[in-house]
């Protein structure tokens, strides 16, 4: 966060050299204010806030609110990012000079979508200080320059239940410690076959911020629907609420996807189509790897809404197996004319693909019966 400032900030009037100021120091996700302990400050710096708010297709989906100290050049910034296609970042920074004063809300500049012609390189990862890629992002607006942004974090991590239960919508299980900036979270999911849910699958575990409150649907066969949702909260030990399940449409769109599943493999390949319908504009290659006591691995083919693309991957331990998901994604498209073109990866995100799987597999199971 600070090396971001650094690159993007700008000068305040000054204040006498010396003078230490009291400021509150706290952060939190999903809101624009907290509170917290009052520290004093090092000599030129003032009370500064820091808001930010990360939009998806334009709808935001993740805010957040930090109070420090700031140095002067750090103060009065707004900008803006575009952090994979579709995804933007607005930043704001706001200051004050008194002791224990509070920061106006910062300002959020009005991000542009329209492209400007220049590209940078994109990723994300949350598990290390660097990432790299030969996937592009799309400039647009004002933005002119390439960053990468690191952020090593030692604060406050949240305590959450850990746990899976196929066919129900709830589940229990040990509490272990969340990475910093993470909440806790809750994944619910219904497949349904002619329109009758036949398996729901539900996960607590440790979600980032853009992995809560996703509201998704996909076609896998014909006649077979999952509806999928996410749900979070802050706090030590708490419970999310149930997530919401989409409405699903079944009115045909006119695009189509290949559909198959596999309960033995990672890989699944047809050529079965499945018509999509509704707002599934994205072909799904949904893999899942298992290991520990008992390995498996499974694979799911299909129509999808994009929300469910940008679930991407992700990997979680639950102490006696470890589940690998994967979530890969191409255009829907009018017909099949050979094999679906290559694939690219959504952003990080969580295990969606691990109740997924295991529930098309037990309900796929019941239609073939």
């Amino acid at each position: 966060m600070r090396s971001v400032l650094g690159f993007l900030g700008v000068l305040l009037v000054l204040i006498p050299a010396g003078l230490s100021l009291s400021c509150k120091k706290c952060g939190k996700i999903g809101v624009s204010t907290c509170d917290g302990p009052t520290n004093a400050c090092p000599p030129d710096h003032v009370c500064g806030a820091i808001y930010s708010v990360v939009s998806t297709r334009g709808v935001e989906t993740t805010k957040s609110y930090t109070r420090e100290c700031f140095l002067q050049k750090q103060c009065t910034v707004e900008a803006y990012m575009s952090v994979i296609a579709n995804v933007k970042s607005q930043i704001g920074t706001s200051c004050c000079d008194t002791d224990g004063c509070t920061p106006p809300l910062p300002k959020l500049p009005a991000g542009s979508t329209r492209p400007n012609g220049l590209v940078c390189r994109t990723c994300v990862s949350t598990n290390s200080d660097w990432c790299d890629t030969y996937d592009t992002v799309q400039c647009s607006g004002d933005e002119t320059m390439c960053i990468l942004g690191t952020t090593i974090t030692t604060g406050h991590s949240l305590s959450c239940t850990m746990c899976l239960e196929i066919g129900a919508n709830t589940c229990d299980g040990p509490k272990t410690t969340c990475p910093p900036d993470h909440m806790c979270g809750a994944m619910y999911s219904l497949v349904s076959i002619r329109g009758v849910g036949t398996t729901q699958g539900y996960t607590r575990e440790c979600f980032l911020p853009n992995q809560c409150n996703i509201e998704g649907y996909m076609s896998i066969l014909a006649k077979v629907k999952s509806q999928i949702g996410t749900s979070c909260c802050d706090t030590d030990g708490c419970t999310p609420p149930l997530p919401k399940l989409p409405a699903v449409s079944t009115k045909l769109n006119g695009l189509v996807c290949r559909g198959c599943f596999s309960t033995d493999s990672d890989w699944c390949d047809t050529d079965s189509a499945v018509q999509c319908s509704g707002n599934e504009t994205m072909c799904l290659l949904e893999t899942t790897i298992t290991t520990g006591a008992r390995s498996e691995k499974g694979a799911v083919r299909g129509c999808a809404t994009e929300s469910l693309c940008d679930i991407g991957s992700h990997s979680v331990d639950f102490g006696n197996k470890k589940i690998t998901s994967r979530y890969n994604c191409t255009s829907g498209i009018p017909g099949l004319n050979g094999r679906i073109p290559g694939l690219h990866s959504g952003i990080p995100g969580l295990h969606v693909g691990s109740i997924l799987s295991f529930s098309v597999a037990i309900s796929l199971t019941k239609l073939t019966s």
